[in-house]
């Protein structure tokens, strides 16, 4: 009975031992299931913040992609208008040169004429008087 009392005393110590091991083990499990929710939960917030991010690298490099062809295009048109202007200064130049050689020429050319038109007039009036000469002779 001794053996029997003993042994059955061991075995309660033993149920005793062994329910205060399971204990933590099921404080721990519940602890683990937590933080692994936790987790979870916070590798899909971070997930999502990963993701707008991501979006938003995206529409940037777009945006720049954009902005640096029109860049492009800018400077180019404006090497074009730059030339351009270079071309016309040079044109201005040469029309104002040519101005002035044209305006000479005319000014030889109205003198000539002027010159001329005198002598027109010189012979118009020495012929007139011919003829009047002439027609006063007849009658």
């Amino acid at each position: 009975k001794n053996k029997k009392s003993g042994l059955e005393d061991t075995c309660q110590r033993l149920q005793r031992d062994l329910e205060k091991m399971y204990i933590p083990q099921d404080m721990l499990r519940m602890e683990t299931l937590t933080c692994r929710a936790y987790t979870r939960l916070s590798l899909c917030n971070q997930k999502k913040k990963v993701d707008e991010m991501e979006r938003n690298v995206w529409e940037r490099e777009k945006k720049l992609e954009y902005i640096m062809r029109e860049n492009q295009r800018f400077n180019e048109t404006i090497e074009y208008l730059k030339c351009d202007c270079t071309r016309l200064s040079a044109m201005y130049e040469n029309s104002t040169e040519i101005e002035v050689m044209l305006i000479n020429k005319l000014k030889v050319m109205k003198e000539s004429l002027e010159v001329q038109w005198k002598e027109n007039q010189d012979l118009v009036k020495h012929y007139s008087e011919c003829d009047r000469v002439s027609l006063g002779k007849m009658e």
